[in-house]
């Protein structure tokens, strides 16, 4: 039987702490969380004397109290209001390089049916990674992860933006929109998260999901998304006249969501880069972890297809014409 007695010396208002390993040489000292209580440590029951210093770690520290401001900062966290900032602000892209008119209460509708339906998808992503965020740096600070918030009460939130959000859209803008706008939250919540645990075609996902909102835009003017006989693909040429009955062109919705979708790539696939020890810790499968040159290729790829993106499909299709 192997015996070591270690003599722990803190500064003022610590104790000696003594500990016995068992037989297999391991410590019982870290196992129970008994340990760390004078209680405990008085015990015996596992051979270990032990003192610890409580005023070191309280063991309870109550809850603040959610006020009318700290509860709408931390609705603003669900809905990571910054990334939602840049979703309205790319659906506001498609309003803008639409070709038909727009009025003001279309504008502000579409502004708040998408920031509402990307609250909704924000929301319930932390729910399903609220585990896995708190094993990482940059994500650990969280409402759900420091427990400033229930789960139940940030369900009741995400549904009840994940409502609101296509019903504005249904309501003040057009069908069409609306479906967007809830289809955008399944695929987020639904397709791409899941799959961050499982498989690297989750950025794949994701960048279809980042290429709907300038196409809600897009919709949120009268725009079609599918050619039909009263609205076929058109090809504005250079150096020929411009057809205005072929202005609302499906051309332009598919390039403006081509734009977004590559344009995920390189503008993930590089942060990904930076955080993928993070990413590891927390065993997500991220092309950054598992292979950082094809993680690298796939963003060169799409970052050389925005060449021709922006320079071919954008005016054939009308957009800057």
């Amino acid at each position: 039987m192997l015996r070591r007695s270690s003599t722990l010396w803190a500064g003022t208002g610590t104790t000696r702490i003594n500990t016995l390993v068992n037989r297999t040489g391991t410590a019982l000292f870290f196992f129970k969380n008994s340990q760390w209580t004078r209680t405990g440590a008085r015990a015996g029951a596992t051979g270990i004397n032990t003192l610890v210093n409580t005023s070191i770690a309280p063991a309870y520290r109550p809850a603040e109290a959610l006020t009318p401001s700290r509860l709408l900062r931390i609705y603003a966290q669900l809905s990571k209001a910054r990334l939602s900032t840049l979703v309205v602000l790319t659906a506001m892209s498609g309003v803008a390089l639409s070709p038909l008119p727009a009025s003001i209460p279309i504008l502000l509708s579409t502004a708040l049916g998408t920031a509402l339906c990307s609250a909704s998808a924000n929301t319930l992503n932390q729910l399903q990674e609220m585990p896995l965020d708190a094993q990482m740096a940059r994500t650990r600070n969280r409402p759900l992860v420091r427990r400033a918030i229930t789960p139940l009460h940030a369900t009741a939130f995400a549904i009840a933006t994940g409502i609101a959000g296509p019903a504005v859209l249904l309501a003040m803008v057009n069908p069409t929109t609306a479906v967007l706008g809830a289809a955008n939250i399944a695929l987020y919540a639904g397709a791409y998260t899941p799959m961050k645990r499982r498989s690297i075609a989750s950025t794949w996902a994701g960048a279809v999901v980042g290429g709907i909102p300038p196409v809600m835009g897009w919709t949120a003017c009268g725009g079609v998304l599918l050619p039909d006989p009263a609205h076929p693909a058109h090809l504005f040429l250079p150096n020929l006249p411009v057809d205005l009955a072929a202005i609302d062109n499906p051309l332009a919705p598919f390039a403006l969501f081509m734009f977004l979708y590559s344009w995920q790539f390189p503008h993930f696939n590089s942060l990904s880069y930076i955080v993928r020890g993070s990413y590891a810790a927390a065993g997500y499968p991220m092309l950054s972890v598992i292979s950082p040159p094809k993680n690298a290729l796939v963003s060169l790829r799409h970052a050389l297809l925005l060449v021709p993106i922006t320079s071919v499909l954008f005016p054939i299709s009308g957009l800057t014409t």
